[in-house]
């Protein structure tokens, strides 16, 4: 039997694409939902009545995670079920056939590789030592954006690791793996957000305003311009390394695109 690997999706709504997203991975795998829904009674009763059919695992939240919480839960989880290389898919990601072997089968002994992109940072695999070296992601960036890069920064500057892209799907000034680069996946976009006016409104300000801003207090500048080595020029001591970042505490709920809505849980 192949090996089985573990893949985690982030779900917020569009059940119909997550169905797709699942349908299309075709290796042996272990497959956990987080479900940050906490509002939609209609999606939940549908969602719950899919997970079970589907046989996947199921983390459901009392409120939105957001991208970077969703992405640690994912990652500690399978750490903990005794995986070193962890697969965080989206539910507007599907993977041509024989993709995810073909990235499975990929060699990922060496000590400085971090992570393989599969669909930029919509489809990807982490490997455990990353997590040792350059942390976990921070959950400041709420509810999305900007948490993909500030990981970007910490891994490829300042842990020195070393990500890797799928040649058809490739992110300019990653070295490439070797595999069929006819291979590759399709990413709809941003779908989550596209899909609920309220979402688009409030990620105008989410993004725009409080992570942008957040990574330049962080970091110095935007990328590619960061200037800072230690997180916010060591503004909270300089013991603290790229795998620190404060507890965001109650930034979140205003924050939260679901925020006022009554709660299902």
């Amino acid at each position: 039997m192949s090996k089985e690997i573990f893949i985690g999706i982030p779900v917020l709504n569009r059940l119909d694409l997550l169905k797709q997203a699942v349908a299309a991975i075709d290796v042996p795998a272990r497959i956990l939902v987080v479900n940050n829904n906490s509002v939609d009674s209609k999606y939940n009763d549908e969602f719950d009545k899919w997970a079970e059919q589907a046989g996947v695992e199921v983390r459901r939240q009392r409120y939105n995670l957001g991208v970077a919480a969703s992405w640690n839960l994912i990652i500690q989880t399978g750490l903990g079920w005794g995986y070193d290389e962890i697969y965080i898919g989206s539910n507007d990601t599907v993977v041509d056939p024989g993709l995810l072997s073909a990235v499975r089968d990929v060699d990922k002994s060496h000590p400085d590789d971090a992570m393989w992109h599969i669909w930029a940072w919509n489809f990807w695999c982490i490997h455990a030592r990353a997590v040792s070296r350059v942390g976990l992601f921070d959950e400041n960036f709420y509810p999305a954006y900007r948490e993909d890069q500030d990981y970007s920064y910490r891994c490829d500057i300042l842990a020195k690791m070393k990500r890797y892209s799928i040649p058809a799907l490739a992110m300019p000034g990653l070295p490439q793996v070797d595999i069929d680069p006819a291979l590759k996946a399709f990413h709809a976009g941003s779908m989550t957000v596209k899909s609920d006016k309220v979402y688009a409104r409030h990620n105008k300000n989410t993004h725009g305003n409080w992570n942008t801003t957040h990574y330049k207090l962080k970091w110095g500048g935007l990328p590619p311009n960061e200037q800072f080595v230690i997180p916010y020029d060591g503004k909270y001591g300089e013991d603290k390394d790229h795998r620190w970042w404060p507890d965001p505490g109650k930034t979140i709920a205003p924050r939260d695109w679901d925020n006022g809505k009554k709660r299902l849980r």
